[in-house]
């Protein structure tokens, strides 16, 4: 069935990578969205609450933390923007199937934990995962535009690579999933750590990171 749920908070690490490196990911009819040769990953983390069938009006259900890889992709003969999965983690294992559903690849378990100083210092870190990572945000620094970044200024970065509502599937549909909070609200923090096994032997460099606060979320069957 349709689900709904509630991300109580997201952050949206973003790395730009390679072009070339991009497209070896890429199923044939989908590419990737570029900027002077340079592709872009998108990592969401959060965490999730009451996700239940669309037909429950009430607020209970199953919760947890979900982490998605992606790259930011063009359907061929399509403005559409939209990200393609890569893999997906979530450490609630009854809701993995549904956590591949809001990134359009299998799940994979995985147990994140977060620390929170209170003062603006976030760490997130996952050890007991296919691909371990740990990240220190900086969520009162000012953020500033990464060295050589093919942008003029963190504002037009943040314009194109703001989290689209699309997820393109192997089959190079673009599938929405629908955001119930409006507007979009979100800032830039900075990421003064950062360590991924999942880009090991891959080229990458920290682009920027989006704060995004509470949303309500729907995703359609299958």
């Amino acid at each position: 069935p349709a689900m709904r749920g509630t991300l109580l908070w997201t952050f949206h690490i973003v790395y730009r990578t390679p072009e070339s490196e991009a497209r070896a990911l890429l199923p044939e009819g989908i590419e990737p969205l570029t900027v002077g040769g340079w592709a872009f990953y998108n990592i969401a983390v959060g965490e999730f609450q009451a996700v239940r069938a669309d037909t429950n009006p009430l607020k209970i259900g199953r919760h947890g933390h979900i982490l998605a890889y992606r790259l930011y992709t063009r359907v061929k003969n399509s403005d559409t923007v939209g990200l393609f999965g890569l893999q997906t983690e979530c450490d609630t294992p009854a809701l993995l199937e549904k956590a591949a559903g809001l990134a359009g690849t299998s799940a994979l378990p995985c147990h994140v934990e977060v620390y929170d100083d209170t003062h603006g210092t976030v760490q997130i870190e996952a050890e007991d995962s296919d691909s371990p990572f740990m990240v220190i945000l900086d969520t009162r620094g000012k953020p500033t535009l990464s060295p050589n970044s093919p942008f003029p200024g963190l504002s037009d970065a943040a314009a194109l690579l703001r989290p689209p509502t699309h997820i393109v599937t192997a089959e190079g549909q673009a599938v929405n999933i629908g955001r119930q909070t409006k507007p979009w609200d979100s800032r830039l923090v900075r990421l003064p750590q950062q360590q991924w096994s999942f880009f090991d032997g891959k080229t990458v460099t920290f682009e920027l990171c989006f704060d995004v606060p509470t949303l309500e979320y729907r995703w359609p069957e299958g």
